[in-house]
């Protein structure tokens, strides 16, 4: 037995009701559409913050479900290289308005790409919600902080006469897609050589390629002279480096020091003291009588001769010294150490060496410690038989007291006389008699005769 289908008409109205119901429903709760807006369009590539889009229900109502809604990614950014990848689909959660999507890792890199742009478009909605067509794209831009550029670390440098040279370090603003050639189109060949031009290749444009200068020397006392080296335009098969021009290069400014300025050291001979120090100032002057063209720097140090460094005076090693630019001379100080001890006479050196921006004539200064401490002599007495007949040789000793060495030659002056004594000049001993002795230097007494009558 067959059931009647007479319901079915009722049945299938109330299907569409419910369907209507539901659909309504869902229109209501969220006014029909889904948009999405950007809250950071514009992002800094140096800053590598993010930029987000925003998706949500236009009414402003909450989801009573989650809500997936799926969309695509264009524009001229490339992702993983420009920025972290997306994935495709948002929710937007149950009791809440919308979803934020950040645009993470942004890419700061070092090639000239211009402005470019990461483009949202929502394409379905699950559960269905229709999509604003009026407000389903949202941009945001990428914005590029790389330009073609040339740096260099500093645009002055100093050679010297002798060879000595001076480095610039050429770097780039960006990566360039092929080799950077710049020109050095000027020196002067009289006083500065170099290379006709630099070439930076792609992985070196942020270690940068380095330029040597090196001086050249000449027999002329010229002075100083700053040679102004010009470069070129860059050229390049990069488009964005072909195109700058010489200005966007700095010109570089070399000063060549002359080394055919001459200098030399004074001596310096002076008496030490008893107690204390005493300063010897030796005097390092330009010859001539001129004065320094720039500054003349040197080192020095002292060497024994006959002075014990340490006893007679205070070591120097490394030092260094300038007579400044305009100035005709400078000094050198050495401390000499005193003492009371009776020696003779000290030497040591100064030894000027290595100058710049001048050649040295004389390198050897002498300082001569002069004792000041003298020695002292005495004379003894003789007593002997006079003999019977003839004459007797009376030897008097003169000599140094303590018995030491005489540090010079000591000459003095002597001479018999009448006094309270009993002797008879002429009669007892040969008349009276003067004359000059002298102790020599290393020795310690020197004898005086008088002849005695037997």
């Amino acid at each position: 037995m067959s059931h009647s289908n007479k319901n079915a008409p009722v049945l299938s109205i109330l299907k569409i009701l419910v369907f209507f119901f539901l659909f309504s429903s869902i229109a209501t709760l969220y006014a029909q559409d889904i948009s999405v807006e950007v809250l950071d369009a514009d992002v800094q590539e140096e800053l590598s913050n993010p930029g987000s889009f925003r998706i949500f229900i236009t009414s402003g109502f909450t989801a009573a479900v989650d809500i997936t809604v799926n969309y695509t990614i264009t524009g001229t950014a490339t992702s993983t290289e420009d920025y972290a990848a997306l994935s495709g689909s948002a929710i937007i959660p149950t009791g809440s308005n919308d979803v934020i999507v950040d645009v993470n890792g942004i890419v700061d890199d070092p090639f000239i790409e211009g402005n470019e742009t990461i483009i949202i478009t929502l394409n379905s909605v699950s559960p269905f919600v229709p999509i604003n067509g009026a407000a389903n794209t949202a941009t945001i831009t990428i914005t590029d902080n790389d330009s073609a550029g040339i740096d260099i670390n500093t645009t002055t440098g100093t050679t010297t006469e002798g060879g000595g040279t001076t480095d610039f370090i050429f770097t780039l603003r960006s990566q360039p897609t092929a080799e950077v050639t710049i020109p050095i189109e000027q020196y002067d060949n009289t006083e500065t050589s170099g290379p006709a031009n630099l070439v930076i290749t792609p992985a070196e444009w942020d270690t940068g390629v380095t330029l040597t200068i090196t001086g050249i020397d000449d027999a002329i006392v010229d002075g100083n002279v700053v040679d102004d080296i010009r470069t070129g335009n860059p050229s390049s098969a990069d488009p964005n480096y072909n195109s700058l021009g010489n200005n966007d290069v700095p010109d570089l400014e070399v000063t060549n020091l002359d080394d055919d300025q001459q200098i030399s050291i004074g001596n310096r001979i002076a008496f030490e003291g008893d107690v204390g120090t005493t300063t010897f100032v030796f005097t390092v002057s330009v010859d001539g009588g001129g004065n320094a063209d720039g500054d003349i720097d040197f080192d020095y140090d002292t060497v024994d001769v006959t002075a014990t460094a340490g006893d007679d005076y205070v070591a120097v090693s490394g030092a260094s010294g300038t007579i400044n630019d305009g100035e005709n001379s400078t000094t050198i100080s050495i401390t000499v150490l005193d003492d009371t001890v009776v020696e003779p006479n000290e030497d040591f050196r100064v030894i000027i060496s290595n100058a710049v921006n001048a050649n040295i004539t004389d390198d050897n200064g002498l300082g001569r410690i002069l004792n000041n401490d003298g020695d002292t002599i005495g004379i003894d007495n003789v007593s002997q038989a006079e003999g019977d007949t003839g004459t007797t040789d009376f030897i008097f000793t003169v000599s140094i007291d303590g018995g030491g060495p005489a540090t010079g030659n000591i000459n003095f002056d002597f001479n018999t006389e009448v006094g309270p004594t009993t002797a008879t000049p002429g009669v007892d001993y040969t008349e009276i008699i003067s004359g000059t002795g002298s102790i020599a230097a290393g020795t310690s007494s020197t004898p005086i005769i008088v002849s005695v009558t037997g």
